[in-house]
């Protein structure tokens, strides 16, 4: 049986009870002391588990509050959180293929998998409306004209077919959104003649609009750099007919090739978030400055600002965890010093026996450390349970937890293991180091209330620490924080009183 205790810091424990050498009875008399002190022996288990606990949720919070933090941060879409790489002068298919596998060992170079592929397009325009049918026709001045090789699998056609020329038709076949067309004042069927406002009357080029189509989930994450509502859609040859049609007929078409990136939430977390930065910045040189393209993004500026936010956060944060963490030394010292106490007779008779203050030290780390192995089990479990339940209230979401687990787990655990031990080992010399004559007094002494149990003290302080905690809450919501102008000193203190 002493070589099934769970852990080498029972074994060597043990080994303290006789001389370096673990005598057979050690860890029997262990168990029938803790037997003995069933009741004070549970009570020191969960408040060991609580010790344990108390750490180890509170770096799983911090992390796991600022994994959700991030992620959400990202994932809410808009703008801020896509990257867009263009280069101009992309005029031919064999142009387009080769800036994507430029563009595309670049930024998984500098940024890894943080970053995945939205879409690809090649885009051209301005361009205005100069007849319809044959008629003179005041259009829209912003037309532009794009080819999104995915545009397929994100939208459903609404009303006739798709331009599926092969870039000699004339009429030169398009399409645009249900939306777009009402609003250019086109239907299916029209041809629109198209120019640039310095294109001549007499040199414009002409469409036919065969198709329109509407978006099968407008608030997919593809649509902040897909095409817009004013975009004449084309097929690949037709939309390379079209810009060779507009080159010859005007001097001033502005075109070029992109490709937009999102960040991957399924890969990304905050631990990687100043590399994601520092990669950002690289790229952007690179595209800038070595390549002359275009890198339009506020990522790096969103993410930054939320690191710095981070930083100045984490002081009250840290001074929140060590009032926690000093309370439950404090509790803990209280029911370990009782648990001690409750062995007073006992310690006494093995003292009269011979037993040197080393050897009574080593027994009694023996049971604490009996006590540690579940005490360890159901403090983790505690701490999982309770991050879980407060991140999937707080964030709606389980999966900070998951990302955070794994490498905050033993650093947390370590902490309330050295804490425990720390405390353990302390109150255990200083219950030893009595003589026999001490321990005595001890005994005949009669037992008077703690000073923080006088007049029901305890239970005054009790009552009071409902509403300072009920305050402190209240201050911690956002809206409060929010509407706050300055550090809130009251809120930080609160959870100390």
């Amino acid at each position: 049986m002493q070589t099934a205790t769970g852990g080498l810091h029972v074994t060597g424990l043990a080994r303290l009870l006789s001389g370096g050498r673990a005598p057979a009875g050690a860890w029997r008399m262990a168990v029938r002391a803790l037997q003995r002190h069933r009741a004070m022996a549970l009570a020191q288990c969960i408040a060991m588990a609580l010790a344990l606990a108390v750490p180890l949720s509170l770096r799983l919070v911090a992390d796991g509050s600022a994994e959700a933090g991030y992620k959400a941060l990202l994932g809410a879409g808009g703008g801020s959180s896509i990257v867009i790489i263009e280069d101009p002068g992309i005029a031919s298919q064999a142009a387009f293929a080769d800036f994507q596998e430029r563009t595309g060992p670049l930024v998984d170079g500098q940024i890894g998998a943080d970053l995945q592929v939205m879409t690809n397009y090649v885009r051209a325009g301005s361009f205005r409306t100069t007849t319809v049918n044959g008629k003179a026709f005041p259009g829209d001045a912003n037309l532009t004209a794009a080819y999104y090789p995915d545009l397929l699998s994100h939208v459903a056609l609404v009303n006739g077919d798709w331009p599926d020329g092969n870039g000699v038709q004339s009429p030169i076949p398009l399409a645009m959104s249900a939306s777009g067309a009402a609003q250019a004042g086109l239907t299916v069927g029209d041809i629109a003649c198209l120019g640039t406002l310095t294109t001549p009357s007499d040199r414009s080029w002409c469409t036919r609009l065969v198709g329109t189509w509407q978006p099968v989930k407008p608030s997919d994450a593809y649509w902040q750099g897909g095409p817009s509502t004013t975009d004449f859609t084309l097929s690949a040859a037709d939309y390379y007919q079209f810009l060779a049609a507009a080159n010859r007929a005007a001097g001033d078409v502005r075109f070029r090739a992109g490709r937009v990136y999102q960040p991957d939430l399924a890969r990304i977390s905050v631990a990687g978030a100043q590399s994601l930065v520092n990669g950002l910045t690289h790229i952007r040189g690179q595209i800038e400055i070595q390549q002359g393209g275009t890198f339009l993004t506020s990522l790096d500026r969103t993410i930054q600002t939320f690191l710095d936010r981070t930083r100045v956060n984490r002081f009250p944060i840290e001074l929140v965890a060590a009032s926690l963490l000093l309370l439950v030394v404090y509790a803990l010292a209280l029911l370990s010093q009782t648990y001690l106490d409750a062995q007073l007779q006992q310690s006494l008779l093995w003292r009269t026996r011979g037993w040197r203050r080393e050897r009574l030290v080593g027994f009694l780390l023996l049971q604490i450390g009996i006590l540690l192995v579940p005490a360890m089990l159901l403090g983790v479990g505690l701490s999982l349970a309770a991050t879980s339940l407060l991140l999937s209230s707080e964030t709606e979401t389980s999966t900070a937890l998951t990302a955070s687990s794994a490498s905050a787990l033993a650093p947390g655990l370590a902490v309330g293991v050295a804490l425990l031990l720390i405390v353990e080992a302390a109150l255990a010399i200083r219950f030893s180091r009595r003589t026999v004559l001490e321990m005595r007094r001890a005994m005949a002494r009669p037992s008077s209330a703690a000073w923080w149990r006088w007049r029901n003290l305890d239970l005054a302080l009790a009552g009071l620490a409902i509403p300072l905690l009920a305050e402190a809450q209240l201050r911690s919501q956002v809206a409060v924080r929010n509407a706050s102008s300055g550090q809130d000193l009251i809120g930080l203190a609160l959870p100390v009183v």
